[in-house]
């Protein structure tokens, strides 16, 4: 199996966000697929089950997510890292953050962890410290939103299942499926922000163009 692979779900019609994270790939030496399928203007709903009133980038951002997942199934990824083109990336070396997320691994690994919410969001952090501990666990998580995270290939045959079925958003819909599958889901320390959630950049999902 491929130890890692990683992804940058795109949105064509913001190419400011790809061109700002460029650089900071190259910087911390990430190799990257971009996913920019899925346009909203190219998705024909009723192709979808979808039981839920989403807007066309809602919709649009899940299915980016779901192709991850079956990318994942079909290569026999061990793990795919799934950035969104929000993500605020830590100003490191490449090998820095190589450690980093070998650490996430093992950690993940040693506790047959499913997956790991690198990604923060309304200040959710584990409740204790450790010095020198990465990733953290409590049958409470649920997702910390979906700018970033790390999902082994323990969980992917369960999360390709549920994905077929629309019922929420897609940070929503995590936290279906972890409380219904029992999946072990964990969080990180440190972890990363959102440029949206931190209000640096306006929310591509809440824009009046996808409304229906």
């Amino acid at each position: 199996m491929v130890k890692l692979k990683t992804f940058c779900l795109h949105h064509t019609g913001a190419p400011k966000r790809k061109e700002k994270l460029l650089p900071v790939f190259d910087r911390l030496e990430i190799d990257v697929e971009w996913v920019e399928k899925f346009h909203p203007s190219e998705i024909d709903t009723s192709k979808l089950n979808l039981q839920h009133d989403l807007n066309m980038g809602e919709i649009s951002l899940y299915l980016k997510h779901q192709y991850c997942y079956q990318q994942q199934k079909e290569h026999k990824y061990e793990n795919i890292l799934v950035f969104e083109d929000d993500i605020i990336l830590p100003e490191c070396t490449a090998g820095v953050f190589d450690a980093f997320i070998d650490n996430i691994i093992k950690e993940l690994d040693s506790i047959e962890g499913d997956l790991v919410f690198i990604g923060e969001c309304c200040n959710i952090k584990p409740k204790k410290i450790q010095p020198g501990q990465y990733v953290y666990y409590h049958p409470s998580y649920r997702s910390r939103c979906t700018h970033c995270y790390l999902s082994n290939y323990r969980c992917v045959d369960v999360i390709t299942e549920e994905l077929e079925s629309i019922t929420n958003a897609m940070d929503w819909r995590f936290n279906e499926i972890i409380e219904k599958r029992k999946l072990k889901s964990c969080y990180s320390h440190p972890s990363f922000l959102q440029s949206t959630e931190s209000q640096q950049e306006p929310s591509l999902l809440r824009n009046e163009l996808w409304k229906k």
